[in-house]
């Protein structure tokens, strides 16, 4: 059985780590943080704008994209997840 990206235990993180760095560089909030983090991950995954983020390799991956990200793109999450 295949989870839904914002189930999965390192997105779950990884959404954590978006909205904090995003907050530390921007002195704003991208997303309000009361809730669970499965909650929270959920609402990242659904807010009306896209959401990406790629990792720190010389050729970065894109490690995160939520469903507006998806949809503009036309990928599936495991398509986005390997593009450079």
């Amino acid at each position: 059985m295949n989870q839904p990206p914002w189930e999965q235990e390192k997105i779950i993180l990884h959404t954590q780590n978006l909205l904090y760095s995003y907050q530390h560089w921007t002195g704003k909030l991208l997303l309000g943080t009361d809730g669970l983090p499965e909650e929270i991950s959920y609402q990242l995954f659904e807010v009306p704008f896209a959401v990406v983020s790629h990792g720190t390799e010389a050729d970065p991956i894109f490690n995160y994209g939520n469903r507006k990200a998806l949809e503009q793109w036309e990928l599936t999450w495991e398509e986005f997840t390997q593009m450079r």
